[in-house]
């Protein structure tokens, strides 16, 4: 066979392989993708190797990594690893997804020079404690952000926001074994340097006013230079946060998480009714004091009677208020 008929054969064979695998060039192991691996695979190290050092850090290791060019979802493709074997922890990341979901199905706008990863973990949570995994996440990304100096807060239940303008999300998706969550998988996307809309902002714009700041890790918001840092960084704060809550327990971090919250005593509309945002509980449900005589009919309309908790995805809180536009309730 000469060699122009083996190069023939080796691209009939290239091509039939790429009509099946969007994600061939990270199988195949193109000098690209090698390097993009080795680069991400580097500043992993260099966080674990700080965390170190870190009296409150868990003893971590460089995960299980998984990076692909352009992806349907980097969900997704964390499962399908999962279903072959990927032990918890695994970690994937995307450069691009091409059909990214956000909560409640949306779908998520993910071009390149956004950070698309998602996290594996075996909780063993019971079922109706789902919400502390996002709780959990949420809070975890927003501090290790907040940590290096960028002023993230959180809108209920699993935005980043900065200045009133989304910066990320979180998306968590879990499996049953009977009525334990017995996997996860949870999606992290974060505008690095992508382009967004109005509403949004990108790490890059926000590091211009960003205010350096000592931190257990060592590092400053100017530190984040590139997507592979801004990885590693939030790999480590879903990592803090979730062995902080497997040994502690909600409460450990909820106060935080409140602190954080950008809607904390917004005011709100709920039917007919108004009140305020007062707090979460530690189901994930949204705490809204309700205004003198809005209480039900048939309630004692005690003081503590006047608290009521709504459920994720039950109100629309939008990105911005100013005391005279509440937000209102889907109900």
């Amino acid at each position: 066979m000469n060699g122009r008929l083996i190069l023939r054969s080796i691209h009939v064979f290239y091509g039939l392989f790429i009509s099946r695998h969007s994600y061939f060039s990270i199988v195949l192991c193109m000098p690209f993708m090698c390097e993009l691996k080795a680069r991400f695979s580097s500043a992993f190290k260099q966080v674990q190797e700080a965390s170190s050092s870190v009296v409150d850090s868990p003893k971590l290791h460089v995960p299980e990594l998984h990076v692909f060019d352009a992806i349907p979802s980097t969900n997704q493709t964390l499962w399908e690893r999962v279903e072959q074997g990927s032990k918890p922890g695994a970690v994937a990341i995307a450069l691009e997804q091409k059909s990214g979901r956000g909560q409640w199905g949306r779908s998520w706008n993910s071009p390149p020079g956004g950070l698309y990863l998602s996290w594996y973990i075996a909780p063993k949570l019971p079922v109706e404690n789902a919400a502390q995994l996002t709780l959990c996440a949420t809070w975890g990304v927003a501090r290790v952000l907040r940590d290096c100096g960028l002023p993230v807060k959180i809108k209920w239940l699993n935005d980043l926001v900065i200045g009133h303008k989304k910066l990320g999300g979180i998306l968590t998706e879990t499996r049953l074994k009977g009525s334990v969550i017995d996997r996860a998988v949870v999606g992290v996307g974060i505008n690095w340097s992508n382009p967004v809309p109005d509403t949004g902002i990108n790490i890059k714009d926000a590091i211009l006013d960003a205010v350096p700041q000592s931190n257990k890790l060592g590092w400053n918001a100017d530190k984040i230079d590139s997507l592979e840092t801004l990885a590693a960084l939030v790999w480590w704060g879903l990592e803090r946060a979730y062995h902080q809550w497997k040994a502690k327990g909600v409460t450990s971090f909820l106060a935080d998480y409140l602190e954080l919250l950008s809607h904390l005593y917004c005011p709100v509309s709920v039917g007919d009714r108004c009140g305020v945002v007062v707090g979460v509980n530690a189901k994930g449900e949204l705490r809204v004091r309700l205004e003198e005589g809005d209480s039900d009919n048939n309630q004692d309309p005690k003081k503590d009677d006047k608290e009521i908790s709504l459920p994720p995805g039950s109100i629309s809180l939008g990105y911005a208020w100013n005391g005279d536009r509440p937000a209102k309730s889907r109900g």
